[in-house]
This record gives C-alpha cells, structure tokens and sequence, in this order.
C-alpha cells in the first residue's frame, strides 16, 4: 500500500515545491534549500532569503533571492553554484528549458544564463515597462509586460521573433501549448493568441471569437483568437 512521508524543513515559511528527478525541492525563509529525495531531507545548503519557489534548470534548483539575483543548486550533490545576477538592476521571474536559465530583469530587459557556471549567453534590450513575466515553452520564451505588451523570444539566442500590443495590463505569466499563448489581463479577460510557431500559425486566421471569464457579470471587454503577425499591430478586440 502507499505511505505517508514526512520530514522536518525548520520553523520558517516554506515557498512552493518543485520535483527534479526523484526529489521534492523546497526553499525557505531560513535561507536553505531543502532536497528530500523520497520524502527525506538529504541536503540543506544556505543559498539566501527567496523571493520565490525554486525551477528546475536540468540537475539544479534555481530560486530568486531578495537581493534580486537567482541562486542555483546542484541536486544531486548539494553543491552552491556560481550567483546569477543582472549588475544595475533586480531579477524575478526564473523558468528554464533544462539547460539555460531564463530570468526577467526589473528594468524589462530578459536574459539567459548557464546555471552550472552562472556566465550569461543572451541578453535583450532594457525596457521602461517594467519587468516582465516569463514562460518558456519548446524553442520560444514568451513575455509578457505590465504596458500590455507580449514579445515571443528565440530561447537559443534571445532574437525577438514577434510582439503584441494589447489594451490591457499584464501581471502573470502566460500559458504556451501547441496551439496558442493564453494570458489574462488587469480586466480579467482571457486572452488566446495563435503565435507564429504554434500549430494553428500555419492555417489562416479565424475570426476572432470573445473569451470571457465566467466570474464577471457586467459587460467588458473580451478576448480574442488572434494570429499576429510579427509587428506591433493591435489585436481586433469585441467589446
């Protein structure tokens, strides 16, 4: 039969778990990261106070500090890899493709990191919108910023391959499968964009069809499904 394991991380806040491998990996406001391989604390190192849960980048846990750099571990001996910082400004938003870590920079530039050596590989353009929330999905690095903005990147080397602009503000991640790129505004509404790259880029655009969420009663304005092009062209948007 199936057993419940439990074991002591400490008296702090823990953040979100994440699983590399066959291990549960935690980190707390006592400024340890804790490894469980099945459901046992194995390693604890010290890496700083997170400002987040920790990603899986390959065999290392990489969490974001208060002190806006991200620090990485190696699972599968505990080691403390080199600090990933951005000098002049603060990083958030950690994701990765297990081999480059991906991480946005307060000022709204993205960049890319090798967390094994902490050495940067790409690094975009600084943006005044602030900074923005990254999801990765295959090839591409989507973005999307708080001016309403979303920018789909090349994971390898960072070149821009499209951007939107929308009438709305943008707060969380967007969500990538093969189909289409979802995010939802300030408004609350749900927005499906065909992306160059998705399944459905290929085909010509559909009419654009509203997405709306179900917990808002008044009329607003509502999403669409969108194919853009590679340029700064608005969306049609049925209100």
């Amino acid at each position: 039969g199936r057993s419940l394991r439990t074991d002591r991380t400490g008296e702090d806040t823990l953040t979100t778990p994440t699983v590399i491998k066959d291990a549960a990996v935690v980190a707390s406001t006592d400024e340890r990261l804790y490894v469980l391989p099945g459901g046992y604390v194995q390693q604890k190192p010290r890496i700083g106070r997170p400002a987040g849960g920790p990603v899986a980048a390959g065999d290392a846990a990489c969490t974001p500090l208060t002190d806006g750099s991200v620090r990485c571990v190696r699972t599968t001996d505990g080691d403390v890899l080199p600090k990933i910082v951005l000098p002049g400004t603060m990083l958030s938003a950690p994701a990765s493709d297990g081999k480059l870590l991906f991480a946005a920079g307060a000022n709204g530039a993205v960049g890319a990191w090798d967390p094994e050596t902490g050495e940067r590989r790409w690094l975009t353009p600084e943006r005044s919108a602030g900074a923005g929330q990254l999801a990765r999905h295959k090839e591409r690095v989507v973005v999307t910023y708080p001016d309403g903005r979303l920018i789909g990147l090349d994971a390898a080397d960072g070149r821009q391959l499209w951007k939107v602009t929308l009438p709305d503000r943008f707060d969380t991640a967007p969500r990538i499968d093969d189909m289409a790129t979802y995010v939802v505004g300030r408004t609350g509404t749900l927005y499906a964009l065909q992306t160059p790259g998705s399944a459905e880029s290929a085909t010509p655009a559909r009419t654009p069809t509203a997405t709306s969420s179900p917990r808002r009663t008044r009329p607003r304005p509502q999403g669409a499904l969108w194919n853009p092009a590679p340029s700064d062209s608005p969306p049609v948007v049925t209100t």
